[in-house]
């Protein structure tokens, strides 16, 4: 049977352009008396494919997380810039194959879709599965060569933010034995999903009621949190569901307006990553 560790990690904000600040503000930020953190421990814990669950805690927040962290949540140490080394520091102390990454920015994630994703994964024996947006650019035949160009979305996070990102041990050894750069081995399982030609790279649809290009649930911006604060208010702490939330949201057309605008904003402003050619190495 393969072990399967949910990570829960911090990468798109160490990669923005203020890491230190957005990485405080989102590790104490809370719903009612849970932190971000306690919040998405507490969902991603609910998986029932998952024999573990981690923290990647970067150095710098370290101290601020540490108490925090529940004994049945492992801490893995982070290194910040070498998301590879760090993803492989979480498989060896989880003693896992495979892991489940899921970002601070996502606590609408689905424990069911993370499910979903671990059963398909292992099913199709892949190296990388993600969700993707139909409403977004679609998952279609990835170019490998040096000049290659990948939208973020098509390398796993969904727009909607509500799945994860799975990986396989063996297929971050690869990338590990192949990949020296720095900013390469930043992007971490993304390089996988990046070189599809070499890996085997499994794309899942996110369920059709949530994608939407109304709907955003990941939080990117404090226009976002704003928008998690409201649905928190108007839900509670048991409707924090993204299946309420599509219901609340259709008697709410400004929110949705207000989302439809940051998704289509985020698409004209993201930046395109330069992807290698493994196989070539």
């Amino acid at each position: 049977m393969q072990t399967v560790m949910g990570l829960i990690h911090f990468q798109a904000i160490t990669q923005s352009k203020d890491p230190f600040h957005l990485r405080q503000c989102m590790a104490s930020r809370r719903f009612g008396r849970q932190t971000l953190l306690d919040w998405l421990m507490s969902r991603v814990s609910q998986a029932e494919q998952l024999q573990s669950v981690g923290v990647l805690v970067p150095p710098d927040l370290h101290s601020l997380l540490i108490e925090r962290i529940p004994l049945h949540v492992q801490v893995v140490p982070a290194q910040g810039r070498d998301a590879i080394h760090d993803l492989l520091a979480a498989l060896e102390m989880g003693r896992a194959d495979s892991l489940v990454l899921v970002g601070i920015e996502r606590p609408f994630v689905d424990p069911s879709l993370i499910d979903e994703l671990v059963l398909t994964a292992s099913a199709s024996r892949a190296d990388y599965a993600s969700y993707y947006s139909r409403q977004s650019t679609t998952p279609q035949a990835i170019q490998t060569n040096v000049e290659s160009r990948i939208e973020p979305e098509m390398m796993g996070a969904d727009p909607v933010g509500i799945g994860a990102e799975w990986c396989s041990g063996g297929a971050l050894r690869k990338v590990d034995s192949r990949t020296k750069e720095l900013p390469l081995r930043a992007q971490g399982a993304q390089l996988i999903a990046a070189n599809a030609q070499e890996f085997k790279v499994n794309r899942l649809a996110l369920p059709l009621l949530a994608d939407r290009r109304d709907l955003r649930l990941a939080i990117d911006n404090s226009e976002d949190w704003d928008h998690a604060l409201t649905l928190f208010e108007a839900l509670g702490p048991e409707g924090m569901d993204w299946r309420r939330v599509t219901g609340l949201l259709d008697q709410n057309p400004e929110i949705r307006q207000r989302m439809a605008r940051l998704n289509g904003a985020e698409d004209m402003n993201r930046p395109h990553l330069r992807v290698q050619n493994l196989a070539a190495r």
